[in-house]
């Protein structure tokens, strides 16, 4: 963030080829940082914490586990690298199958990568710290042979990401053309209200991947996801032709439904874990509905007409959130005890 705005004022206006440079850049200097900063965490730790243990494993025997756990973990995300590419280059072709130019097709797909899905993919940010903290705490709990700690662990983790995911999706659906306009100035409130509807899905994939990590499962994750970009490109080549980049959504949501249901088989194999589909989906589902419906009604009639396009779209969020908490207390989907818990981790 500090490298774009120190460069971007030199260096953007002299075309779309510099921006583009400055971004890179930006991105590189954000890993270096982050590498040293991990790495000096790392060395201020091992100073303050010295444990002095027998080693019970000889290299050889160390340097194996890692590599069953590195090797498939790696294999992942270059495939997903390699698959998402192809993806990239995919999609505008087919767009122009849909009926678009080259130049729409190129445009409408920037949009949605580069403008609804950062929104999209904003909250996840805590839930992607859950699912690191989530390899450790369920790695414990197995070794200990908790599977009654597991199965909890997995469950409020579980919950918490379709409660997030739930809110998001209200969030982006009744506030999507507001959205669009008060960040970007740009419509693209058909496209989020499209990839709004995906958010509880993307959360609650999120989680179950930390948990499967936990379990040692990280070629089963490799496999799921093979499966879930076989699925989006068969999609892509099919439907984007016929329905432009809502077949590219539809495909993208029933891959993650796919990955989804194969992840809860696979944990359910190792643990008791009760599937919970009312608490998860349908009672979050009625409060985001009662709470996207007030909030967009006061919101339209009095908010943003009153305070203006920012001013009214923070304070229907707010009254939106407000109102979904309200609904999930009243519901039973999560009490104030666990609100008090959360709030004195925090």
């Amino acid at each position: 963030m500090v490298v774009v705005y120190l460069l971007a004022a030199r260096f953007v206006t002299r075309g779309l080829e510099y921006a583009a440079a400055v971004a890179v850049v930006a991105i590189v200097a954000e890993e270096i940082f982050s590498c040293f900063f991990v790495f000096a965490c790392y060395k201020w730790r091992r100073k303050k914490n010295k444990v002095q243990q027998a080693a019970s494993l000889s290299q050889m025997q160390i340097f194996t586990l890692i590599m069953c756990l590195a090797l498939p973990l790696t294999g992942n995300r270059v495939a997903g690298s390699l698959l998402s590419a192809w993806e990239n280059v995919l999609i505008p072709s087919r767009l122009q199958m849909f009926g678009l130019t080259s130049a729409e097709a190129i445009s409408e797909f920037g949009r949605i990568t580069g403008m609804a899905m950062p929104l999209i993919f904003f909250p996840t940010a805590v839930l992607t710290a859950l699912s690191v903290t989530l390899v450790p705490a369920v790695s414990e709990a197995v070794a200990a042979k908790d599977l009654r700690g597991v199965s909890t662990i997995a469950s409020k983790s579980l919950l918490f990401a379709a409660l997030t995911g739930m809110s998001a999706a209200a969030l982006f659906m009744t506030f999507s053309h507001e959205l669009g306009l008060a960040i970007y100035n740009q419509p693209i409130g058909l496209m989020l209200q499209l990839l709004g509807i995906m958010c509880p899905f993307i959360y609650m994939q999120i989680v179950i991947s930390g948990v499967l990590n936990g379990l040692g499962c990280q070629m089963f994750i490799f496999r799921n996801s093979l499966i879930s970009s076989g699925i989006s490109i068969g999609f892509i080549y099919v439907f984007v032709p016929q329905f432009g980049l809502v077949g590219y959504i539809f495909g993208w949501l029933v891959s993650l439904v796919v990955v989804i249901a194969l992840g809860l088989y696979k944990v359910r194999q190792y643990m008791p874990l009760e599937l919970e589909f009312t608490k998860w989906l349908v009672k979050p589902l009625i409060a985001a509905a009662a709470a996207g419906l007030v909030a967009h009604l006061v919101a339209v009639r009095w908010l943003l007409a009153a305070a203006g396009l920012r001013v009214g779209l923070v304070a229907g969020i707010g009254l939106l959130l407000g109102i979904y908490l309200g609904g999930i207390l009243l519901m039973g989907c999560i009490t104030k005890e666990e609100l008090r818990r959360l709030h004195r981790r925090n």
